[in-house]
């Protein structure tokens, strides 16, 4: 009995397609969720590999001309053993022979003899000792690093010992490892350094380390991290290795890549920012695709299961009522897409999150501008942070707060002190001193300020919008080759998430903080600004304070939304207990004509609180609203006439009720795919 009502199920076609539907929707989700893994993985895979290449090769590059130089320097000191007539004079010669080789990668190479053979800075006061500068009081001798000694023996006639009389050593350039580094393809953050065969930094963009030969494992006790604790035991080993790390102080994510370089016991390491790798754009739309798919396959079931494709009245209720709320879910699932891909970044601006990352783009920004223009920029840490906070209009922004500066003696002395934000409404800024304090080494000038900046947001998506604010600073002396570097000291957290820079008390009316940090973007000038040396100033990266909200967009559904729902509620009841008579009309008309008014007034306060001249998605909310007022009372009209149209007439008016709530959701589903994922 059972098995002749499947087949006899079978044969309708009806059921035949929604099985076809159910079979495809099936795939095309599964296919899409499919991409969506894959597409992640390769990225993440591709990326790490492509880091782990990088770091190799630079490993490579080390150890090639590590070991050129290391050999040179044990055969000259090989040299100075077998050949004792070898005379003094003749060790200039043959080093200058050396130093001048187009193909060899070193500063300098030196002999020096007992009894200064044990201090690296007398070393080089040796008479022979010869560097490719022809001042070798030029160079910061911090900047330089002693790579490898070779000693020298004499065997004592007497009691035929062998006595060390002296070291043949080879000095190279940190800077030059650091261009090694910076040539590496290690996205916008990353970074390397190169540690002993100890563990102690030797080449490390935070010069501090560097200077204070500080060690990895005093960096992983001071910052209680296991994972740099074991990075370098592994390094000790000689060993090799990937790891992911987090970083709690700054929130970032990233892979760690240490190589051995074999030839001095030294380790290559590279850190390389886990920021950005991936599409978020083609992610959010994968997975809408996904979730699009699966909305059709569960109607399809739906429909399947409750039979409803046989036109029975209670069925038909059901599957209606799961239809809607199925769009319900899909209708937050684009929103939570939109929350949480959020693809309007902006791709020419630089995160700084913590000091590496900072050194490391800096060293490298003053080295190009050296190469092209001979003079270094001046550094001034500059700090700030935001007291409050308010949008009085669309496109204007108040904030106060105070900013502050540190002026080095002896280096800052002819720049003129001061800040200034090239974005305020002239009228409405005020930048006031409120501190001078002279510290060890540098003065530290303090400035309040209240300032009102013009700043364009995209208000189309809401109240799913978010607000990128960027607080534009430059310094006062704009002539000078000035850049701005963020006083990261002075903030006890630099995580993005703990907001540095935002006082606990500041709160946005409708807005929550999400994040604040440091960034730097290139601006572009289309003028001198009747500088003859402009060229050297207008690549300068200027400094912003960036500080991301997200609207308290649930305030807004619950206040605005709700009597929405409110009211197609009670106009849907009334369709329900609607009668077939002329009382119908003069029962919907009075609930249609006050909800028109009632949403008019909402749809113009929005309007008004806004201030923008484009639709923004919610306004559509207020258009659907309108279009199902017209159609309700459009349909009572009907279905109170005497002769009824089909529409109307077919089971007293059972299509507009089982369509009602359907088909205003499926309205609103249609929009938010439209304008939030298009």
């Amino acid at each position: 009995m059972l098995l002749n009502k499947q087949k006899h199920q079978f044969k309708n076609p009806l059921f035949r397609i929604l099985v076809v539907v159910s079979i495809i929707s099936f795939l095309f989700t599964f296919f899409f969720i499919y991409k969506y893994i894959k597409y992640k993985n390769d990225v993440t895979y591709e990326t790490r590999e492509g880091a782990s290449l990088e770091a190799k090769r630079a490993a490579r590059s080390f150890n090639k001309t590590f070991d050129k130089l290391i050999k040179i320097t044990d055969s000259i000191a090989e040299e100075l053993v077998a050949y004792e007539e070898l005379r003094k004079n003749e060790i200039i010669g043959r080093l200058d022979e050396i130093i001048k080789r187009k193909n060899l990668d070193l500063y300098g190479i030196g002999v020096v003899y007992i009894p200064y053979i044990d201090d690296p800075d007398v070393r080089k006061r040796s008479p022979y000792y010869l560097c490719k500068e022809k001042n070798k009081n030029d160079v910061d001798k911090s900047k330089i690093l002693q790579l490898y000694s070779a000693p020298i023996y004499k065997i004592d006639t007497l009691t035929n010992i062998r006595i060390r009389t002296g070291i043949v050593f080879v000095d190279y350039l940190i800077s030059d490892i650091k261009e090694i580094v910076g040539d590496l393809n290690l996205g916008k953050s990353g970074y390397g350094y190169i540690l002993s065969r100890n563990g102690t930094f030797i080449a490390h963009p935070v010069n501090e380390y560097n200077e204070l030969e500080k060690t990895i494992f005093k960096v992983a006790e001071e910052k209680e991290d296991k994972t740099l604790l074991k990075i370098g035991e592994a390094i000790i080993r000689g060993e090799s290795g990937i790891v992911e790390h987090s970083n709690e102080l700054t929130g970032q994510l990233s892979w760690i890549f240490y190589e051995p370089i074999k030839s001095i016991n030294w380790a290559f390491v590279v850190i390389y920012i886990k920021e950005d790798i991936l599409d978020l754009g083609l992610m959010k739309t994968q997975l809408a695709w996904a979730s699009m798919f699966a909305l059709i396959l569960l109607f399809a079931l739906t429909v399947i299961f409750t039979r409803s494709y046989l036109g029975g009245k209670v069925e038909l209720a059901f599957t209606s009522g799961i239809f809607s709320l199925l769009l319900i879910v899909e209708i937050a699932f684009i929103w939570y897409l939109v929350l949480n891909f959020n693809t309007q970044r902006d791709t020419n601006v630089l995160k700084i999150v913590d000091k590496t990352g900072l050194d490391n783009y800096v060293n490298v920004y003053s080295k190009k501008t050296f190469n092209r223009c001979k003079v270094k920029p001046y550094k001034i840490p500059t700090g700030v942070s935001i007291e409050a906070m308010e949008f009085p209009t669309a496109t204007n922004v108040f904030l106060s707060g105070y900013v502050w500066q540190k002026y080095y003696d002896g280096i800052h002395d002819n720049i003129e002190r001061g800040i200034f934000f090239p974005d305020a409404l002239s009228k409405k800024e005020e930048i006031i001193r409120s501190y001078v304090s002279q510290e060890d080494g540098y003065t530290l000038y303090g400035w309040y300020f209240r300032v009102t900046i013009k700043h364009t947001f995209d208000y189309s998506k809401y109240p799913l919008d978010f607000k990128d604010l960027y607080l534009r600073i430059l310094p006062k002396d704009f002539a000078k080759n000035i850049i701005l570097i963020p006083d990261l000291d002075a903030y006890k957290y630099i995580n993005p998430s703990l907001k540095p820079g935002i006082s606990a008390k500041t709160t946005v009316l409708g807005w929550d903080i999400k994040r604040s940090n440091f960034v730097y973007k290139v601006t572009t000038y289309n003028t001198s600004f009747g500088m003859h040396d402009f060229t050297c100033r207008e690549k300068t990266p200027d400094l912003y304070f960036n500080i991301n909200f997200t609207r308290n967009f649930m305030g807004t559904i619950f206040s605005k939304l709700m009597p929405l729902i409110v009211m197609l509620t009670i106009l849907f009841i009334l369709i329900v207990i609607g009668t077939n008579n002329l009382d119908n009309v003069s029962r919907i008309l009075g609930p249609v004509g006050a909800f028109f008014f009632a949403v008019i007034l909402s749809h113009v306060s929005l309007r008004e609180e806004l201030i923008i001249k484009d639709i923004v998605y919610f306004e559509y909310f207020y258009i659907t609203m309108y279009l199902m007022i017209l159609l309700i009372f459009v349909n009572s009209v009907f279905y109170s006439r005497e002769q009824l149209y089909w529409l109307v007439a077919y089971k007293d008016n059972l299509i507009s009720k089982l369509l009602f709530w359907p088909f205003f959701y499926f309205l609103l589903f249609t929009i938010s795919v439209v304008l939030l994922l298009l």
